[in-house]
């Protein structure tokens, strides 16, 4: 199946850009984490960490202070806690970064004893870490530096490529009508999983089946490869109201006869 490539130099949110004038370096920080929150959580992760630390160095020359070039973020936290009159509130939200990246950024041993590379952060906690960086960077430009403007909330990123979708889509692209069937199905199986526990609602939850039932819907009329198989793995997570002739069962069977992958057969 010939996927629709995302478009991800690109979004449509910028979190940072009170920073590009004041502060690149930090700015090309805050874009590169935003870049990667939607691809892969330990690059966000990282990226916030080495905002943290550049942070430290930029807050401590403002306020006259000089931090150890090679220490630890904890020790470079501790610094300023002791010798600065940072705020508590800026001291927690350093903290709350460095423990979200190292549980990013580590490898960890898995119930199954099996060693694994990935985040461990739940969704809950990455959008914690991407909050308290923009409460960092607002802290820096607006009460140290003195800039005009309101601190406003951190917004997750929409790529461009997701907008791309919708609109290839509602023109009948059936590759676009399945990629967004399968991002509402993937949705609600990290909140299965309870990934997702903690940031969605009732309403949220009924929004996400109902887009999953509709990409559905146009994926099938458009005769889109893999839409059996999803159908198949909606019904079987009771994210769908199965019918006597559509059904988990009936659907697998139709997707084993479809698949070229051989992903139906496991």
């Amino acid at each position: 199946m010939t996927n629709v490539q995302p478009i991800i130099e690109h979004t449509t949110t910028d979190n940072f850009s009170f920073l590009q004038h004041w502060y690149p370096e930090l700015y090309r920080l805050g874009m590169d984490m935003d870049r990667f929150y939607s691809q892969d959580h330990s690059c966000a992760l990282l990226k916030a960490r080495l905002f943290a630390e550049v942070w430290c160095h930029i807050f401590a020359e403002k306020v006259g202070v000089k931090l150890d070039c090679n220490t630890e973020l904890n020790n470079k936290i501790t610094q300023l806690q002791s010798i600065t009159n940072v705020p508590p509130y800026i001291i927690d939200e350093l903290e709350v970064i460095r423990l979200n990246a190292n549980l990013g950024v580590h490898a960890y041993c898995s119930i199954t004893n099996e060693w694994v590379g990935r985040a461990q952060t739940s969704q809950k906690q990455v959008n914690n870490t991407m909050q308290a960086v923009l409460e960092l960077a607002s802290f820096l430009v607006f009460n140290i530096c003195g800039e005009k403007g309101e601190k406003t909330s951190w917004q997750a990123p929409t790529h461009l490529d997701e907008i791309k979708n919708v609109e290839l889509a509602l023109n009948g692209n059936k590759e676009a009508n399945y990629a967004l069937a399968k991002q509402a199905l993937s949705q609600l199986e990290h909140y299965k999983n309870k990934e997702l526990v903690e940031d969605l609602t009732r309403n949220q939850i009924k929004t996400l089946k109902r887009d999953l039932e509709y990409w559905l819907s146009r994926s099938a009329l458009c005769n889109a490869e893999g839409t059996a198989l999803l159908y198949a793995k909606a019904y079987q997570l009771k994210w769908l109201q199965p019918s006597e002739h559509h059904n988990a069962e009936t659907c697998y069977k139709a997707a084993i006869k479809e698949c070229e992958s051989g992903e139906a057969h496991y």
